[in-house]
């Protein structure tokens, strides 16, 4: 077992009590270590058990909520899946877009070289 010194602290000391010279020595007290390698005691008692009909009420309510929160989790990755659905859909549609403009685009500029314009004729 180890002892410890630990010092109390003078109370705190108003402006007047300083310049008086009246200061109050410290005092010395003595601790003790309980952290010196034996075993702790259990402070708190185990919790109370439960009699059979509470303890499977329990059980039910507590079956319950987690079928809830299985069928939430469910819901939610199908929400997921065709919200991943949904932007797959859309992105492919802008491509075709997007590369339907580029070959419609590439199409008049052709076209345009390919025939020479009324002025050109003259």
């Amino acid at each position: 077992m180890m002892t410890i010194q630990i010092r109390k602290r003078a109370p705190k000391l108003s402006p007047k009590q300083l310049k008086t010279g009246k200061l109050e020595s410290c005092q010395v007290v003595n601790a003790m270590d309980c952290d010196g390698g034996e075993e702790e005691e259990d402070w708190l008692k185990p919790p109370p058990k439960c009699p059979g009909v509470v303890a499977q009420k329990l059980e039910v309510e507590n079956n319950s909520t987690l079928k809830e929160l299985r069928l939430k989790r469910q819901e939610l990755e199908q929400f997921a899946k065709s919200a991943q659905v949904l932007l797959r859909t859309v992105e492919e549609s802008t491509q075709k877009v997007a590369t339907s403009v580029v070959q419609s685009a590439s199409e008049l500029e052709a076209m345009k070289t390919s025939k020479p314009s009324r002025k050109e004729r003259r």
